[in-house]
């Protein structure tokens, strides 16, 4: 059975295979390819991927569970469609905002962050970027964070639940200008797993938030997250989804389980050992003065 500690080892076994991969793969391309090259981009951009899917299936084998009850693949109800879209709209349109006013404060005082980002030249590029950038994240990811990691944790009761796998989300993407906006797109889709029963929704949202950005970028839309309208409308969908699972009956039932020691078994001491090093990196990788 999985639990805290479970769940905590998951997390810095994925973050130890991440960091050895990328190491390692990107001093062999590194050596062979310039860092702007496609194919160096692409796989670059997998291994995160990678390192996700190779530590879910550890822990399938570790904990005796299988890959789809491990994940959390389930049928789940036609009203979680509309949570879908609600929460893929009210993120996109009302929440865009956090990322650019993050990096426009991060600008103001002397840091830069550089990432990378997907080959976007051709139409062959975005065919890839989006099976790499888009598709495969949102199957990672969620597997990953809102399959294994919840499941160790559900027990602490969907909301204690849902701000641990928020932050540990927000960490791992390593990024200072989307800390603020994966943390509660982390909390938000945790509580969307909670209340559906199933991982399935979340990868949909997930794959679409991630599409949207791609396409947008390649034909050159940049969106007026400022826009009041644009905010208006975004946080209007973020509260019907809020909404529709406070009043969802698997809420009430997932928030009866409060077992504090859950939390504290995944934070002590592996979880605050990844959450420490993941805020390290962030700052070693992302931050120049």
């Amino acid at each position: 059975m999985l639990g805290g500690k479970l769940s905590a080892a998951a997390f810095i076994t994925m973050m130890a295979i991440y960091l050895f991969v990328s190491v390692l793969v990107q001093s062999i391309l590194g050596a062979v390819l310039d860092t702007t090259n496609a194919v160096y981009l692409l796989v670059c951009g997998a291994l995160p991927s990678i390192a996700m899917i190779s530590a879910t299936l550890i822990f399938k084998y570790k904990t005796g569970y299988g890959f789809c009850g491990l994940v959390g693949i389930e049928k789940f109800n036609p009203k979680h469609s509309i949570g879908i879209v609600l929460l893929g709209v009210g993120m996109f349109l009302g929440l865009g905002w956090l990322n650019v006013a993050v990096s426009l404060l991060a600008q103001r005082m002397g840091v830069t962050v550089s990432a990378i980002g997907p080959p976007l030249e051709n139409a062959v590029q975005v065919a890839f970027s989006c099976l790499v950038y888009a598709l495969l994240p949102a199957i990672a990811e969620e597997f990953f964070f809102r399959g294994v990691m919840q499941k160790g944790l559900k027990h602490a009761g969907i909301i204690a639940c849902s701000l641990v796998g928020g932050l540990c989300f927000a960490l791992y993407h390593g990024s200072i200008n989307q800390l603020l906006y994966q943390f509660v797109f982390g909390v938000m889709m945790c509580l969307f797993v909670g209340v559906s029963n199933s991982v399935l929704p979340a990868v949909i949202v997930h794959f679409l938030n991630n599409l949207t950005i791609i396409i947008l970028t390649y034909i050159g839309v940049e969106p007026n997250f400022f826009s009041p309208i644009i905010i208006s409308v975004g946080l209007l969908c973020l509260g019907g989804f809020i909404a529709l699972c406070l009043t969802d009956k698997n809420f009430k039932i997932a928030r009866k389980k409060t077992a504090d020691n859950v939390v504290r078994s995944f934070m002590v001491p592996l979880g605050l050992v990844a959450i420490i090093f993941c805020a390290i990196m962030i700052i070693l990788s992302a931050v120049s003065l």
